[in-house]
Protein backbone atom coordinates (compact mmCIF):
# COMPACT_ATOMS: atom_id res chain seq x y z
CA UNK A 1 0.00 0.00 0.00
CA UNK A 2 1.00 3.57 -0.62
CA UNK A 3 1.28 4.25 3.03
CA UNK A 4 3.65 1.80 3.41
CA UNK A 5 7.54 3.07 3.32
CA UNK A 6 9.53 0.00 2.71
CA UNK A 7 13.11 -0.78 2.00
CA UNK A 8 14.80 -3.79 0.80
CA UNK A 9 16.94 -5.33 3.11
CA UNK A 10 18.04 -8.81 1.27
CA UNK A 11 18.13 -8.66 -2.29
CA UNK A 12 21.11 -10.58 -4.78
CA UNK A 13 20.49 -7.85 -7.76
CA UNK A 14 20.26 -3.55 -7.21
CA UNK A 15 16.07 -3.77 -7.59
CA UNK A 16 16.10 -0.29 -8.27
CA UNK A 17 18.00 -0.58 -11.76
CA UNK A 18 16.92 -4.34 -12.32
CA UNK A 19 16.52 -5.41 -16.16
CA UNK A 20 15.28 -8.93 -16.49
CA UNK A 21 16.89 -9.35 -20.36
CA UNK A 22 20.37 -9.29 -17.85
CA UNK A 23 19.83 -11.76 -15.78
CA UNK A 24 20.59 -15.40 -16.52
CA UNK A 25 17.52 -17.49 -17.64
CA UNK A 26 17.53 -20.24 -14.93
CA UNK A 27 17.99 -17.21 -12.10
CA UNK A 28 14.89 -16.45 -9.87
CA UNK A 29 14.82 -12.73 -8.79
CA UNK A 30 13.93 -12.79 -4.76
CA UNK A 31 14.16 -9.76 -1.74
CA UNK A 32 13.20 -9.79 1.48
CA UNK A 33 11.28 -6.14 2.14
CA UNK A 34 11.21 -4.56 5.86
CA UNK A 35 8.73 -2.17 6.98
CA UNK A 36 10.07 1.05 8.24
CA UNK A 37 7.26 3.46 8.73
CA UNK A 38 3.37 3.66 8.21
CA UNK A 39 2.01 6.91 6.61
CA UNK A 40 -1.01 8.00 8.97
CA UNK A 41 -3.04 10.55 6.74
CA UNK A 42 -6.48 12.31 6.48
CA UNK A 43 -7.85 15.40 6.40
CA UNK A 44 -9.72 17.84 9.29
CA UNK A 45 -12.67 20.51 9.29
CA UNK A 46 -13.81 22.94 11.78
CA UNK A 47 -17.50 21.81 12.25
CA UNK A 48 -18.26 24.41 15.07
CA UNK A 49 -21.70 26.03 15.13
CA UNK A 50 -20.24 29.23 13.86
CA UNK A 51 -19.14 28.16 10.90
CA UNK A 52 -21.84 28.34 7.94
CA UNK A 53 -19.28 25.60 6.20
CA UNK A 54 -16.90 23.04 7.49
CA UNK A 55 -13.53 24.81 6.60
CA UNK A 56 -9.90 23.53 7.16
CA UNK A 57 -8.63 24.74 10.40
CA UNK A 58 -6.10 27.09 9.69
CA UNK A 59 -2.39 26.85 11.98
CA UNK A 60 -3.80 23.07 13.82
CA UNK A 61 -1.04 21.13 14.93
CA UNK A 62 -1.35 17.22 15.54
CA UNK A 63 0.93 15.46 17.82
CA UNK A 64 1.24 11.33 17.27
CA UNK A 65 2.62 10.31 20.82
CA UNK A 66 2.32 7.81 23.42
CA UNK A 67 2.15 8.01 27.40
CA UNK A 68 5.74 7.72 27.96
CA UNK A 69 6.89 9.63 24.48
CA UNK A 70 4.34 12.24 24.26
CA UNK A 71 5.59 14.01 20.98
CA UNK A 72 6.90 11.26 18.89
CA UNK A 73 6.18 13.19 15.40
CA UNK A 74 4.28 16.68 14.56
CA UNK A 75 2.60 17.90 11.68
CA UNK A 76 0.72 21.16 10.80
CA UNK A 77 -2.94 20.63 9.18
CA UNK A 78 -2.60 22.49 5.50
CA UNK A 79 -5.19 25.36 5.22
CA UNK A 80 -6.68 24.70 1.56
CA UNK A 81 -7.76 21.27 2.06
CA UNK A 82 -7.02 20.03 5.40
CA UNK A 83 -4.80 17.58 4.96
CA UNK A 84 -2.61 15.94 6.87
CA UNK A 85 0.54 13.23 7.32
CA UNK A 86 2.12 11.66 10.03
CA UNK A 87 4.91 8.93 9.50
CA UNK A 88 4.44 6.03 12.29
CA UNK A 89 6.64 3.84 13.51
Amino acid sequence: PTSWLVTPTVALYDLDNLRFNDIPEKHVVTAQFELQNIILEGNCYDVSPFQRMPTPPRGLELVLGTPTQPILQDTIVMSNFGYFQLKAN
